[in-house]
Formats: C-alpha cells, structure tokens, sequence
C-alpha cells in the first residue's frame, strides 16, 4: 500500500496567534530558604479555542498539536505561535519528535502518521484500517515503525511515502504499546498484557528483566536514554534499565508518586514527571524529588536546551520552566568523620546547594543510629563501632551532586574503631 505523498502542506507562517506571556518568579521547593535561586517560569495562554492536546519539543523548537482547531502549532522563544501546518484533514491525537529536528504528527481519526520537516515540507502515510496507532517511532534511516493496539505485526512507514503493514511480526499481540528507538538503533516496547518491556534488535525481541517492578505493576511510559530507557510502572517505580539487562532505580514506590501523570527524560538523563494526584511538575534522580516551581500539568516534555515545558489540565496553556536557573549544587564534609559510640554526632555539610535540596543515602549505609536531616547533615548517636562508608547525593533545581563519606566510630573515648 502507498499513501499519497504531498511537497507541503498548508503552512501559514504568517498567521500569528497571540499568545500572553506572564513571567512569574517562584522559589523552587515549598519552603525555600531566603536568598534561594528560583526557577522562572514563564506561563502562555493561549487564545480561547485552542486545546492542546500534546507536545513536542525538538532540536527545531516546539511544536503543539492544537486539538479544537486541527492544527500544529510552531511555539517561538518568546511565546508567539505560529501555525506550521493545517491539519483539518487529519485531526492531531499525539505527536512524536522526529530525528531531523521535525515532528511527527499522528491522527486516530484518519489512521494516518504526518512527517512535518523543519522547513515546513511534509509526507503523509494511511495505515490500514485495522491498525489503531499506539506508538510510532522514528528511526536512522529514515523510516518510521507503528505499533498497533493488539497487532502482532508492525507497519514499517518508508522515507519515500511506502506502507508495509508486514514489515515485522513480534510473534504476539502487545496492548497499550509504549515504544522508543535508542542512540544504539534499538527499539524498545511495552506490553500491558505481559507487564512487560522488550527489546527489538536485530536478533529479534527479548524481554528486559523486570527489576524492582511489583509483579501486578504495569509499564505506564517509556522513554529513551542513551543506549537504554526510562521506565515508569503502574506502582509509581521508574528506573533505567540498560541493555544488557541491569537496573537503576530513579524513583521507588515509597515516594508515593502513584499514579503517575506524565513522565519525561532530557538529553543528560534527568527525569520530570507529574502525577494525578498533585498535579506538580518534579524532577526525581537518585531516589529524591524536588519541585520545579508551583507549574501544575497532565503533560510534561523536557527541550534539548534543558527546559521543561508543561500544559495546564484545561489544554490551553503551556508554562516553560528553567530548571537550571539555580545554581549547581555542591556538598562536602571533609576526609573523614570520626565519632564515639553513645555520644551525639552532628557533622554539617561544608558546601549545600544554593537552593532547596533534598539529600538522601545512595549507596553504602551510615552507623546505625545516625541519619540525615532535612538540611543534609550527618546526626544522631551511633550505636555500634567500625567504620562506615556512604554515598550522600543532594538534588536541587540546579542539579544534583554527589560526594563519598567515610565514617569511624570508636567503642569508646579511648577505644579502637
């Protein structure tokens, strides 16, 4: 099957919607100490009748799929839209960053994937009927795979407008697909039926272990990182899992996050999300959380110039948010701590984050009876004697940072350790 190939669609780059900009300051965290470095951030709304129903963020800019108008929206720097393409032909559902700095724009109601190039030129392709796109992914060559509700085959859309609705067969049906291609030209999908998350390689597909998932816990959204992903689960756990089968958690089920919203991943790795209960846009490494000012959203993307945009619940507004507004954070606290088992020990980090900050153990443990407090100092009474050794990572607006501490606690004044 061929779809019909159009040079351009209807671009009006001369039509401008207006759209306000409100520029408000507001401390990261919901407690920031005086003098903190705030996020900015920057809220556009737009005019009445727009609903945005999804985003993209590109090396080309930022596009929105206006849903009540049928059309994809160019979002300029400074919050002014232009309209890059008239999609009244194909009523946008979702869209996708294409690897040419474009954007991908799918539409359920025509069964049909747009290819919107930088330069405003653009390919359409239909998929059979019997297709209902979950997922579509852009890949090296130029082509685009889309993975269907139920389908055990996958459409392979070529750069020269071909459809090949045999292109791969997966060997079952997968349901609620998730699918991203990696740096390595790997593509990675989930499956809600299995719980599962597979890689798709040249060797065929293989599951990924499932790492700290609970077994009922379901993939709720899938994202590239590197040669691996970032996937978060029905429990409110997301980690990284690589391709040779390890995890890393990001954020553990203890955090309370479920159910989650929206999850996002930039280029350095780092991971926004939103959930529906709060609603807020927070970035989680290592465990920790920290809110990103007071933007509350159901979609999150992060840009590759590090800012993160989210849309308002009602679709009719987008914030930008600068995440690194504040500055790097930076901890210490010296060669080593030596303490006494039975005595208090309280040692406070020589350099802190410039902002709010969360702190919290990464790897290694401290003496039983020592913790951190709230403001990342070493505290408590240890209880026993040796020696300690721990990772304390702190994450702020700004980023995080993390430093290794060796800890000696004597038996006693005069004791061994």
């Amino acid at each position: 099957m061929r779809s019909s190939s159009r040079p351009r669609l209807p671009v009006l780059a001369a039509t401008c919607v207006a759209l306000s900009i409100v520029a408000a300051l507001v401390a990261v965290g919901p407690s920031a100490p005086a003098g903190a470095e705030p996020n900015v951030e920057e809220r556009w709304s737009s005019v009445p009748g727009v609903g945005i129903v999804d985003l993209a963020a590109t090396a080309s800019g930022l596009y929105a799929a206006d849903g009540a108008g049928s059309r994809l929206l160019r979002i300029a720097a400074d919050g002014s839209a232009t309209v890059a393409a008239d999609l009244s032909l194909h009523t946008p559902s979702a869209l996708e960053p294409d690897r040419d700095g474009g954007v991908l724009v799918v539409s359920f109601a025509s069964y049909s994937v747009l290819r919107i190039r930088p330069d405003g030129s653009s390919l359409t392709w239909t998929v059979p009927r019997g297709v209902f796109i979950d997922a579509v992914v852009p890949l090296p060559d130029g082509s685009v795979l889309v993975f269907g509700e139920g389908s055990r085959t996958v459409t392979r859309l070529g750069p020269d407008g071909a459809v090949d609705p045999f292109a791969l067969d997966l060997g079952f049906s997968p349901t609620a697909v998730h699918a991203v291609g990696t740096s390595t030209g790997d593509v990675y999908f989930t499956d809600s039926s299995t719980r599962s998350v597979y890689r798709l390689s040249e060797g065929g597909v293989s599951p990924m272990p499932r790492g700290a998932a609970a077994p009922a816990s379901v993939p709720v959204a899938l994202h590239s990182s590197g040669g691996g992903v970032v996937v978060a689960w029905s429990d409110g756990l997301i980690e990284r899992l690589d391709p040779d089968g390890s995890s890393a958690a990001v954020l553990s089920p203890d955090a309370g996050m479920a159910p989650l919203g929206d999850v996002a991943v930039d280029a350095r790795g780092d991971v926004f999300l939103t959930t529906r209960s709060r609603g807020l846009v927070e970035r989680a490494a290592d465990g920790l959380l920290i809110q990103l000012g007071s933007t509350t959203g159901r979609t999150v993307v992060a840009a590759p110039d590090g800012a993160v945009y989210a849309v308002g619940d009602s679709g009719r507004s987008i914030t930008r948010i600068h995440p690194a507004a504040g500055a790097a954070p930076t901890l210490g606290y010296g060669a080593t701590i030596t303490g006494v088992a039975g005595l208090p020990l309280a040692v406070a980090p020589s350099r802190v984050a410039s902002d709010a900050a969360t702190y919290a153990v990464t790897r290694g443990a401290l003496p039983p009876g020592v913790g951190l407090t709230p403001t990342g100092a070493i505290a408590g009474t240890p209880t026993s004697a040796g020696e300690y050794r721990a990772q304390i990572t702190v994450l702020s607006a700004g980023g995080r940072s993390s430093v290794d501490v060796v800890i000696r606690i004597r038996g006693d004044r005069s004791g061994t350790y």
